[in-house]
C-alpha cells in the first residue's frame, strides 16, 4: 500500500509520507461507547432485574445484624421500590424476595421515610428497636426529635423513650396525640371566636358610620351650592379611597 501511495504522490508532484499500519483492532479500541445509563459501582450490569437482585443480596447481608441495620434495610427497600416502579407488582416482589412479611417491610420503609438524618442517628445511638421506632412515626415527622429528647410521665416516674417498654411507649404516644388534638380543637375554637368578635366589631362600626353619614348628608343639604359641591367631591374621594383599600386586601 505504501508503494501505491508513493507512486500516486509522485504523479501529483508531492513528497510521499509514510502511513502507519493501522489495524482494525486499534480502531475499535479507540471508539468510546455512549453511556446511556448509570452503572452500579464495581458492576457493568445495570439492568433493573440485576439491580433488584443486588438490593435483595444487600438486605440478606444486613439481616445478619438486624437490630443495628433495620434503618438501612428500610432505605434499601425504598431504593428497590423506586427501581421496580413500572415493572410489575411490588407486593409480589416483596413476597418472593425478602424473608420477612410484607407488613414488616412496609413498616421499615415508613421508619426510614419518617426519620431525618439527625433522628435516625439518635435512634441508632439509643439502640431503639424497630418496633419502638415504628411507634414513634405516629407522632409525625416534626415531633419525633422532641420525643427522643423528652422525659414523659410513666406511672409515678418520668422516663425517656429509651427506657420505656413498647407498651409504655404506645400509651405515651396515644396521650400525646390526644393532647395535640385537644390543643388543635382549642386553637380552632379560639380562631372562630376571634372571627365572630371581629364580625361584631365591624358591624357595630358600620352602624355608627351610617349614623355619621346621615348627619353629614343633612348638613350638606343645608349648605350653599358651592360648599355642597366641595363636600360631595370630598365624599367621593373618601369612598373611592376606602373601596381601593378593600379591593387591595381581597387580592
Amino acid at each position: 500500500m505504501e508503494t501505491e501511495v508513493s507512486s500516486l504522490c509522485s504523479k501529483l508532484g508531492e513528497p510521499s509520507k509514510a502511513i502507519p499500519n493501522v489495524r482494525d483492532s486499534d480502531m475499535v479500541e479507540n471508539v468510546i461507547a455512549p453511556d446511556d445509563s448509570p452503572i452500579l459501582e464495581g458492576d457493568t450490569d445495570n439492568s433493573w432485574e440485576h439491580r433488584l437482585n443486588t438490593f435483595k443480596q444487600k438486605i440478606e447481608e444486613l439481616q445478619e445484624s438486624y437490630d443495628q441495620s433495620y434503618l438501612e434495610i428500610g432505605r434499601v427497600l425504598i431504593q428497590a421500590r423506586e427501581v421496580y416502579k413500572g415493572h410489575g407488582d411490588w407486593i409480589k416482589w416483596l413476597k418472593e424476595n425478602v424473608s420477612f412479611s410484607v407488613r414488616h417491610a412496609q413498616r421499615l420503609i415508613r421508619v426510614a421515610e419518617m426519620l431525618d438524618s439527625d433522628d435516625a442517628t439518635l435512634v441508632s445511638q439509643l439502640g431503639l428497636t424497630s418496633s419502638k421506632a415504628y411507634i414513634l412515626t405516629r407522632v409525625g415527622k416534626n415531633d419525633i426529635g422532641h420525643f427522643l429528647h423528652t422525659f414523659f410521665p410513666v406511672g409515678d416516674k418520668k422516663k425517656p423513650v429509651k427506657n420505656m417498654t413498647r407498651r409504655e411507649l404506645e400509651l405515651v404516644v396515644t396521650e400525646f396525640l390526644k393532647g395535640k388534638l385537644a390543643s388543635r380543637d382549642h386553637e380552632d375554637a379560639t380562631f372562630k371566636q376571634g372571627v365572630e368578635n371581629l364580625k361584631d366589631h365591624v358591624e357595630s362600626n358600620l352602624e355608627e358610620l351610617k349614623k355619621i353619614l346621615n348627619k353629614t348628608i343633612v348638613s350638606i343639604k343645608k349648605s350653599d351650592s358651592g360648599t355642597r359641591d366641595l363636600w360631595i367631591s370630598e365624599l367621593e374621594v373618601l369612598y373611592k379611597t376606602g373601596l381601593d383599600q378593600l379591593t387591595a386586601v381581597s387580592e
